[in-house]
Parts: structure tokens; C-alpha cells; sequence
């Protein structure tokens, strides 16, 4: 679910926009229950019954908010009753408080009495089934049912029963509602759910008008794109990016194609190009920091490979950046997934960390949190151009750790040149408050587009990079002519020249003796357009010669050294 991620303390670490995080991210352990540990609760099985799970602060009854992780297990080979456990989040210990009313839920006769759970931003616990109705006509149709607890005392009440249509027109079976995700508050009724068929290209949001006492349904097809017919099979996770009708994105176990990003209406937007490893069962989207990211359950069914990865895709879905995995469950004493089901949610911290709540069914559940504040992007840059001087002007909405900023500019061969440096105005380089920078960029810059970009200097030696911007710098006289470069000249130099006002143009060489030795150019360049002249020097002798570039009854002139 999109999680409501306000942050009281902005410590953040500077990122820019497009690049690898100024700190190498990973995860701290805060704790884990697991085979691999040792001390995999009972109630944790191996028989593939333990597949949702939830963060939240909830009710507990007495009107005090408390912190929660909420667990989806039984009903497995082994005929334990299905519960929703109820864990301490600060140390995955058991309450001893599961859910009520459980029992009473009906079983249908091809699905899952409850599969997953999630929380609303204002408390709301929601546990949904899974039905599989294969629409055959000696079979019955298994209504989706999802029901609410408004506290941890609280009897549950249901919200949503479903009938589902056949959408595959054959005897396949649809899987509805292998996951699901919630966004939104129930309070204000923007609270969401969306859930999908499997085997079909179909997907289902929930949207309510009576503060989630009952929902109402839109039918979402996932449209083909280029890259073909949207993907289906037997197990789907989705993430909701926001509340009401709100783009979404969706992964299928074992597909060919990676996770896929949508639009609210089903038409595809992106797809991920390989941040993700393509083995991913359950995803959910946040924000930290001006930022987005996703966050998705990487599995295999031998068990080796049960971790969850951290993934910033706020540029676009398809240039995604892998920042970070949690412990590996598979490390040691793998359990089979065959499966391949688990799930994850994330709770933002104030100091701008996240923590990752992830369970790998059969192998365990734990927290994790990054050992440093996920970065944000700069709040603002800018640049403008005075008399000819360029001036860049940057914010930043909060520092950590910041040393300073290389300024530097494109060159023409497409490298970049340092031109200054800017130490941060932060004390110790980390600051919560807003902070405001300037850079004047003298050099005598050519008409037309100039890019510049900033490099974050962070303390511990990394180097962020920001995204480029473009400065448009006009011509400030009738005639522009660029010195040669190189000079002193063996071979081959380049220069530039401009003209204000379109104008009959003529640059051409001369030597010591007012002697012409060639045209370079001749014709009318179009205004304010830095054009650019090759000067091959093999058939000159040695010594000193002139550019002269005449239009418009003025003349402009460069020293050119020639050297064998």
C-alpha cells in the first residue's frame, strides 16, 4: 500500500536525479525470524500457508495507536486454521492477540478463506480471500470477500462480495486476489484496493463512498503494448501508486517480461529493464523524500533466493536503479517456495530511512531498515544569463553529510569541464533547514545552449551526480569569433564563430603579410547559431597566422600558431 510517508526530522543524504544514491545503500537487520537464524515460530510452517503480510499503526482497543505487523497463515497441508497473527513491530514477538472472527469466515471450495492482509493509512485492518472459479458449468462461482477490523478487539465486518465474471472464456481457472494493495484513508474515502484475476489480463479496483462500510468496483484490462499481449499466469502481485484512480504496477510470477507499470486506465507505461531480477511475487510503491520508489519479494522455488529489493524509479519505471537487498532467508537452510508466494510493506522513518517488513513463505519474516537516509533530489536548479554571464542557482530542501558541489559545464566534444567549487552552506555538511546556492560562470561562453550539471561532494567521498540543465545564452555583440583549440596548432584545430543578425560572413586565414591562405567560410550563417570551422594546417609552414572573420562592415580577429 502507498504509505503516508510524512517525516518530522529531514536528515537526508543529497541525491540528484538520474544517478547512483551519494550513499552505497544496504540493510540493517532489525530483526528476523527465520530458518536460517534458527527461530522460525511454530505457527510458520513449510507447507506454503504463510503467504500475507502487513505494517500498520492501529487501534488497540483502548484508543491507543500501536505498531503493528499483521500475518496471514494456516490452511495448508498440515490443516492449521487459518489466523492473522498479530507481531510487536519493533521485535516481530508474538502479541499472543490474533485477530477475531476468523472461523466463522466462509471456506470456498477452490481458493484460500484469507490469503493477504493490509492496513489504511488511518488504521483500517483489511484481510481478503482468494477464490478460483473456473466458470464450467456444473461449477459454482466463488465470491472475492474482503472484510475490516477497526481495532485489535474488534469482531470484522464485510466489506466487499464479489461475484466475478469469466474473462478468459474457457475453463481455466482465475485466481482472484493471489495479493492485493490498499491506499487511502477510509476516514475521507479515498481508501482504494486493487486486486487482479489471474490468467487474465484483468484487474479490479474497490473504491468506496461511506467511509469503507461497502465498495464499488471498475474492471481494469491491462492493455497490449508494443512489446506484446500483456502477461498472465497463476500467481500476479500489484502496487497501487496512489488512491482512487490511480496508476499501478504489476508483476507475474515466472514471466518473461519484468514488472510493468500502468496507468490508471490499463494501458501499459513502462517496463522495468532489469533493476528487478524478474522473479518477484509481491511489490508496493512509496515516496520518500520527493522521490519514488518500489519495493518487490524476489523468490525461487528452491528457497536460496528469498529477499526483498529496493529499487528507485522516480525518473520512470523503465530506468529504475536498484539501491539495495535485504538479508538473504536462503543463506542458510533454505526451505522450499514452490510457490513462489511472500510479500513485503514498508514503513518511512523520520530521519528519511525506510524499513522493510518482508516475509518469505516457509523460510521466515523480519525487518530491515537502510543504514542510511534514502537521498532526495535537489529542490531546485536553475540557471540565467546577464550581460553575458551565465548564473546558476540551486536548493536543497535538507543535507546530510554534504561537503559541497563541483560545478561543471558540457563541452563541445561532450566530456564535462569543472568550474568551480561551492562548499555546502550547512554546518558539518547536514542541516533539516532549506539551503540556497549561486555560481556565476564568467568564462566567454558561445551563443547558443550551454548545459551545466552539479556534482555532490558527499564526506565519505562519493560523488552523486545532478541531472543536466540547459542555459540558452545569446549573443551580446554584432560578431562572435572563438580563439582556436588547440593553439598552438599541429595538424588540425577547430573554432567557432556567430553572427547576431543573419549577414553575409567571411572567415578566412591570413599570414604575417596580409595574405590570404584560405577561406574557411563563406555565406550567411543563421543568427545567433554558434557555427563551427575546421583549420588543417599539414601544408602550412611554421609561424604565426590570423582568423579574421568579417561581416557587416566589422571585423573580428584570432592569433593562430602553427608548429611542426
Amino acid at each position: 500500500m502507498k504509505k503516508p510517508l510524512s517525516f518530522l526530522g529531514l536528515a537526508v543524504a543529497l541525491l540528484f536525479a538520474g544517478t547512483v544514491p551519494g550513499h552505497a545503500q544496504s540493510f540493517n537487520t532489525d530483526w528476523e525470524l527465520s530458518t536460517a537464524n534458527g527461530n522460525k515460530p511454530g505457527w510458520l510452517g513449510t507447507d506454503n500457508d504463510t503467504r500475507g503480510l502487513a505494517h500498520g499503526v492501529v487501534d488497540d482497543g483502548n484508543g491507543n495507536m500501536v505498531e503493528r505487523v499483521f500475518v496471514v497463515t494456516g490452511g495448508g497441508e498440515d490443516g492449521d486454521p487459518y489466523a492473522i497473527k498479530v507481531l510487536d513491530a519493533a521485535d516481530g514477538s508474538d502479541t499472543g492477540n490474533d485477530l477475531t472472527g476468523i472461523g466463522d469466515f466462509p471456506s470456498p471450495s477452490s481458493g484460500r478463506v484469507l490469503t493477504d492482509v493490509d492496513v489504511s493509512e488511518d488504521g483500517i485492518i483489511i484481510a481478503c480471500n482468494e477464490v478460483n472459479n473456473t466458470f464450467l458449468v456444473d461449477s459454482g462461482t466463488e465470491d472475492f470477500r474482503c472484510w475490516r477490523w477497526d481495532s485489535l478487539i474488534d469482531s470484522p465486518t464485510e466489506i466487499i462480495t464479489y461475484t466475478p465474471p469469466d474473462k478468459n472464456d474457457d475453463d481455466v481457472g482465475e485466481w482472484i486476489a493471489r495479493n492485493f494493495d490498499l491506499a487511502g484513508r477510509a476516514d475521507d474515502n479515498s481508501l482504494t484496493l486493487l486486486t487482479d484475476a489471474a490468467q487474465t489480463q484483468w484487474a479490479y479496483r474497490f473504491t468506496t463512498q461511506d467511509n469503507g462500510q461497502s465498495f464499488s468496483v471498475t474492471e481494469i484490462a491491462r492493455e497490449p503494448s508494443g512489446e506484446g499481449n500483456p502477461p498472465t499466469g497463476n500467481l500476479h502481485g500489484v502496487g497501487l501508486k496512489g488512491s482512487g484512480a490511480s496508476d499501478f504496477l504489476f508483476i507475474e510470477v515466472g514471466a518473461t517480461t519484468q514488472p510493468i507499470s500502468y496507468a490508471a486506465d490499463g494501458t501499459e507505461e513502462d517496463r522495468d529493464q532489469g533493476s528487478f531480477n524478474g522473479a518477484n511475487s509481491a511489490i508496493k510503491f512509496f515516496e520518500v523524500g520527493s522521490k519514488d520508489w518500489a519495493i518487490a519479494f524476489r523468490w525461487d522455488s528452491g528457497g536460496d533466493n528469498q529477499f526483498a529489493e529496493l529499487v528507485d524509479i522516480t525518473d520512470s519505471f523503465a530506468l529504475g536503479n536498484k539501491v539495495a537487498e535485504t538479508a538473504n532467508f536462503g543463506r542458510s537452510n533454505a526451505q522450499p517456495n514452490v510457490n513462489g508466494t511472500g510479500d513485503v510493506d514498508v514503513r518511512g522513518n523520520d530521519d528519511n530511512t525506510a524499513t522493510v517488513y518482508v516475509l518469505a513463505t516457509n523460510n521466515g519474516i523480519g525487518a530491515y531498515t537502510t543504514d542510511a537516509a534514502l537521498p532526495v533530489e535537489l529542490a531546485s536548479f536553475d540557471g540565467t544569463t546577464t550581460d553575458g554571464t551565465v548564473q546558476l542557482a540551486w536548493t536543497t530542501a535538507s543535507e546530510m553529510n554534504n561537503a559541497g558541489f563541483r560545478v561543471q559545464h558540457e563541452t563541445r566534444e561532450g566530456t564535462w569541464a569543472p568550474l568551480g567549487f561551492v562548499e555546502s552552506r550547512a554546518t558539518g555538511g547536514t542541516t533539516t533547514d532549506a539551503q540556497h546556492y549561486r555560481f556565476s560562470v564568467d568564462d566567454d561562453l558561445r551563443p547558443g545552449p550551454h548545459r551545466f550539471r552539479l556534482m555532490q561532494v558527499d564526506v565519505d567521498g562519493s560523488t552523486p551526480l545532478s541531472a543536466p540543465i540547459t542555459v540558452q545564452v545569446p549573443m551580446q555583440e554584432a560578431l562572435r569569433l572563438g580563439a582556436p583549440s588547440p593553439n598552438p596548432v599541429q595538424g588540425a584545430t577547430t573554432l567557432s564563430f556567430a553572427v547576431k543578425e543573419a549577414t553575409e560572413t567571411t572567415v578566412a586565414i591570413y599570414n604575417t603579410l596580409g595574405q590570404k591562405v584560405s577561406t574557411l567560410y563563406r555565406g550567411t550563417p543563421p543568427a545567433e547559431q554558434t557555427m563551427e570551422a575546421t583549420v588543417r594546417t599539414e601544408t602550412l609552414p611554421s609561424g604565426t597566422y590570423f582568423v579574421r572573420m568579417q561581416a557587416a562592415d566589422q571585423t573580428r580577429t584570432q592569433r593562430l600558431t602553427v608548429v611542426r
